[in-house]
C-alpha cells in the first residue's frame, strides 16, 4: 500500500464568519456574479461599497505576513513547477450526476481504475517507487484559497529536499449555485490553469461536499494521480483549509522503512455513517452493505 493521507488542521486557511460575511451574501453582490473568494482572489473593484474594502473583508487570504518572513529568508514567490500534468487519460463514461446512482457511477469508473492500477502495477516494485504526489481537494470558486496556498506553504516546495514532491489541485465540475454566482466563471477558471497549470479538473461529477459524490470525487483524484505518477511512493490527499510544513513531512516519510505500508491521518473507524443530508446513511449502507466504519 502507498497511500497516505493527511489529517485536516482544521481551517488554517479557511475563510470565517467576519465583518464582511453579510455583504457577502448581499442579493446585489451574487446579482453581479461575486463572491468572497472572486473579491478577494481578483479584488475586483466593483465588489466593495461604503466601510466594505479589500482591506476590511479580506483579512482571512492575507498572507503578506507570511510573505514578509518568506522574504527575510530570502525568498521571493516562485511559480511552481512542480506540478502533476493536467491532461487527462483515462476515460470514463459520461453520466448525468443527477440522475446517477452510486453502484452506477462506481462500475462506470471500474474499467478505468482497473487500466489504470495494471499500468502502475509495474510500479510496485519497492526500490523503485519515490516521491510524493500531494493532492489539495479544493472546489471551483475556492479561487483565493488556492491563491493563498500557492503564496504560502507551497512555496516550500522551492526548498531543498522537496525535490520529489508533486502537487495538483483537485475539483470537479462546479454545481449549479457556483455556475449561478460567478459570471465568467470558464474563463477565470481557465485563465487560472494557463496561468499556474496545477487544477487537476475531473469534469464527470458535481463538486460537492457530502455523499457518494465526495468519495468519488476523492476516488477519482487518487486514479488520476496515480496514472499521473505511477512511480509514487506516497499520496497525500488533503482539503484547501490546511497548511501543511512540507519539508518536515518529507523528513517524516523519509525515516518511514521502504517497502512497508503507511497510513498517517484520522481512520474513523467503529462510528456509524452519518453524512449531511438524511439519505447520507442509507446510501453509504446500500454501496458498503453495513453503515458501521470499518
Amino acid at each position: 500500500m502507498r497511500w497516505l493521507a493527511l489529517a485536516a488542521l482544521e481551517n488554517a486557511l479557511a475563510l470565517r464568519g467576519g465583518p464582511c460575511s453579510e455583504w457577502f451574501d448581499n442579493a446585489w453582490l451574487k446579482s453581479e456574479g461575486f463572491s468572497a473568494d472572486v473579491c478577494c482572489w481578483g479584488r475586483h473593484p466593483s465588489c466593495w461599497q461604503g466601510e466594505h474594502s479589500y482591506d476590511t473583508c479580506c483579512r482571512d487570504f492575507d498572507v503578506s505576513d507570511f510573505e514578509k518572513h518568506l522574504a527575510a529568508l530570502g525568498h521571493a514567490p516562485h511559480l511552481l513547477a512542480q506540478t502533476l500534468p493536467a491532461e487527462e487519460h483515462f476515460a470514463i463514461q459520461p453520466s448525468q450526476t443527477s440522475s446517477a446512482t452510486a453502484h452506477e457511477f462506481f462500475r462506470r469508473a471500474a474499467p478505468a481504475a482497473r487500466a489504470v492500477w495494471t499500468a502502475a502495477a509495474a510500479a510496485e516494485d519497492a526500490a523503485s517507487l519515490h516521491g510524493l504526489a500531494l493532492l489539495v481537494m479544493t472546489a471551483p470558486g475556492n479561487f483565493a484559497r488556492r491563491r493563498a496556498i500557492r503564496r504560502t506553504w507551497l512555496q516550500m516546495l522551492t526548498w531543498p529536499g522537496t525535490e520529489n514532491i508533486t502537487y495538483a489541485f483537485a475539483m470537479c465540475a462546479p454545481d449549479a449555485l457556483t455556475n449561478s454566482r460567478l459570471l465568467d466563471f470558464n474563463r477565470q477558471l481557465a485563465e487560472e490553469q494557463e496561468l499556474f497549470r496545477d487544477l487537476l479538473i475531473l469534469p464527470w461529477l458535481e463538486d460537492v461536499y457530502w455523499g457518494w459524490p465526495h468519495a468519488a470525487k476523492t476516488f477519482l483524484a487518487l486514479l488520476a494521480a496515480l496514472e499521473r505518477q505511477p512511480f509514487a511512493q506516497h499520496f497525500a490527499v488533503l482539503h484547501d483549509d490546511v497548511y501543511v510544513h512540507i519539508p518536515r513531512l518529507a523528513l517524516l516519510l523519509a525515516d518511514h522503512p521502504s517497502g512497508q505500508g503507511l497510513y498517517l491521518g484520522n481512520a474513523y473507524r467503529g462510528h456509524d455513517f452519518v453524512g449531511h443530508r438524511p439519505t447520507d446513511g442509507e446510501e453509504y449502507e446500500e454501496m458498503h452493505g453495513h453503515r458501521k466504519m470499518s
